[in-house]
């Protein structure tokens, strides 16, 4: 939205008056530094001071930037050497802030994911310089209605190519040990729940499995995967609703990324 139409968007919407303004003053002063989502839950913060009397807004709106908590993806300058130091830094100003904390750290994208509160967004843009952008977390879907377009796998496979010595890591809703894989999963990270044994409580995780890396075991070859002979590794972050968290996304990309070297990933 279009900082020069913020005041009088508040002051139309459901005929609010509003004095002070502070969190769309704080989108005016760093709209550079939010993500168009967050920006509009800083406006949007003040839809519900339409039934608030005006001699109680600025009691309110103290309250509520206490108190109102957003999932963000915290996006530091790109130095991955001062990553470490950044985090520690925007931690001690959260350390001050009431219901809100860090809680991953995605070091390969100098990131990491948060609950704050308004107060806190404020708090860690104006006092800590190495914040780059904060993002709104958000839900993300496996399903193909919606992940059509930014899929493109139309190469066809390479027929002596069969990914021996290969180890695909399938980020998705879990691996179920179907017969087309089994004797290849080689470890299991789940972001969701914390469970040990493999398991996919949508089928979609498989499916994707299945179709890089099933051998055809149950159609006696038939039905094939690209690479029938590389090993898997599942890594749950989706629910068994076939959605998630953006963060949760990045948790398992992570995850990959740290684990690499031990179980021999070289795809994901």
């Amino acid at each position: 939205m279009d900082c020069s139409h913020m005041i009088r968007y508040i002051n139309t919407y459901g005929g609010i008056i509003v004095l002070g303004l502070s969190m769309v003053n704080l989108v005016r002063r760093h709209p550079k530094k939010m993500d168009k989502q967050l920006r509009n839950a800083m406006v949007d913060f003040y839809q519900p001071f339409r039934w608030v009397p005006c001699f109680m807004q600025s009691t309110v709106e103290t309250l509520l930037k206490k108190t109102k908590k957003y999932p963000v993806i915290i996006e530091f300058q790109d130095d991955q050497e001062e990553f470490k130091s950044q985090v520690k830094k925007a931690d001690s100003i959260l350390t001050k802030q009431f219901r809100s904390q860090i809680k991953h750290h995605y070091p390969s994208v100098n990131s990491c994911s948060a609950t704050l509160t308004p107060a806190a967004v404020e708090s860690l843009l104006e006092g800590d310089p190495s914040i780059k952008r904060i993002h709104m977390d958000r839900e993300v879907h496996a399903l193909l209605d919606v992940a059509r377009t930014s899929v493109k796998a139309n190469t066809p496979a390479v027929k002596d190519l069969t990914g021996k010595g290969i180890t695909i890591a399938v980020v998705d809703t879990g691996i179920y040990e179907h017969k087309d894989l089994a004797g290849r999963i080689k470890a299991f990270k789940d972001v969701t729940g914390n469970k040990t044994a493999p398991y996919d409580d949508n089928g979609h995780g498989t499916h994707c499995a299945g179709d890089a890396a099933g051998n055809g075991a149950s159609s006696k070859g038939k039905y094939k995967g690209l690479a029938p002979e590389s090993d898997l590794v599942g890594v749950k972050v989706l629910t068994k609703m076939g959605s998630g968290s953006l963060s949760s996304v990045m948790a398992g990309i992570q995850w990959c990324i740290d684990n690499k070297s031990k179980y021999n990933i070289n795809i994901i």
